[in-house]
């Protein structure tokens, strides 16, 4: 992370990759969905560091439409959870 001052060990930022997204087969799309998810759910916590948590009926939605990008592009060769 830029300007971060903490070392690797110490949780101080989010790190995203997009490998398993391209594993699974997801496109731009939905890469450009599964960032807006997260921002949702950054945004949803208000800056607060999450103290408060999350709304619980935005942590419904955000929840569902990941099931539903997991459910579409699933892990290849690996069994079904359901």
């Amino acid at each position: 992370m830029p300007g971060d001052t903490r070392p690797p060990l110490v949780t101080s930022g989010l790190r995203l990759g997009t490998n398993i997204l391209a594993q699974r087969g997801l496109g731009p799309a939905e890469m450009h969905t599964c960032a807006d998810l997260v921002d949702t759910v950054v945004r949803g916590l208000g800056g607060r560091g999450g103290r408060d948590g999350l709304d619980p009926a935005l942590a419904v939605r955000v929840r569902a439409a990941v099931r539903e990008l997991c459910d579409r592009f699933p892990v290849p060769q690996y069994p079904a959870a359901r």
